[in-house]
């Protein structure tokens, strides 16, 4: 197969984080699903927007788009004792300090809260802040996933990005650094409990960036990615049509917006010949 024939069969998707924080989210999920760009959210179902936006949703052709669920331990949860800081949450999992019926309990509070608003299942998993993968609250989110759903599981994400060569040459040191440990806090134990329990995984994880880049920066690391990208990744992005003044990544929301609402994202997904789906509808990698 020469290298237009392999470009011409990639297939990606652009799956939005943190539907539900705010009604900047909302909206630009809502704009970019209309235009096509994005085909998958993720909800923080215990968020101040999440209600409204769940409504919005509904509207939504089920078959455009996978609707997921953004398992949250840092910032909004059914019981304040369960909200951590995020280095708290990771010392604690990684020496077993975390309490195992009370992680599964938060679980099975947000499966509840997203199937009352929604009236289904979430299509897939993954977590604010990459918590899903973490020792303990991956064990019990697979064993939930398992016991809820048998054998109509969602997919889950998998946070394993580039290489770590790949991505200094895509995003820089710093963010490949950060790309890194994202992935050793979990990324391969989570593909191997979900591959053992026959759930469907995505391929590498793109879209991981420091969100201090102006608008030509993101541009020009959007095309990166691009470039990177082989057949059923998945791209996230984290865009707000109006930054939230406590929001601490409210700017780079709005430059994210702006570009993938721009004339730029469909050139450069045509000049690849990069084909956007949601992931359900994909060959998810090692089911």
């Amino acid at each position: 197969m020469n290298s237009e024939q392999r470009v011409s069969k990639t297939r990606i998707c652009i799956c939005v984080d943190d539907f539900g924080l705010s009604e900047g989210v909302n909206t630009a999920v809502l704009t970019l699903v209309a235009q096509r760009r994005v085909h998958a959210t993720s909800c923080m179902v215990f968020a101040p927007a999440w209600v409204g936006g769940a409504a919005a949703l509904h509207q939504l052709d089920g078959h455009r788009m996978d609707i997921g669920l953004h398992l949250d331990f840092t910032e909004y949860t059914s019981q304040p004792s369960m909200r951590h800081s995020l280095r708290a949450l990771i010392v604690k999992s990684m020496f077993g300090l975390l309490d195992t019926a009370e992680i599964r309990a938060e679980i099975q509070a947000q499966f509840d809260a997203f199937e009352r608003a929604m009236g289904r299942r979430p299509d897939f998993i993954d977590g604010h802040q990459h918590v899903h993968q973490l020792p303990c609250i991956r064990d019990m989110l697979v064993a939930e996933m398992q016991q809820r759903y048998g054998h109509a599981r969602p997919w889950i994400r998998i946070s394993q990005g580039l290489p770590f060569g790949a991505e200094v040459r895509t995003s820089g040191w710093r963010v490949a650094v950060k790309s890194a440990v994202i992935s050793v806090l979990g990324s391969r134990a989570l593909s191997g409990l979900a591959r053992r329990a026959g759930i469907a995984r995505n391929g590498r994880l793109l879209g991981i960036h420091g969100f201090g880049s102006d608008e030509e920066g993101y541009r020009s690391q959007l095309e990166k990615w691009l470039n990177a990208a082989t057949d059923t990744d998945l791209l996230m992005c984290h865009p707000s049509a109006q930054a939230s003044a406590d929001d601490p990544i409210g700017e780079a929301r709005e430059i994210e917006f702006l570009v993938l609402q721009g004339a730029v994202l469909p050139r450069m997904l045509a000049e690849r010949g990069i084909s956007l789906l949601p992931m359900s509808q994909m060959r998810c990698t090692q089911r």
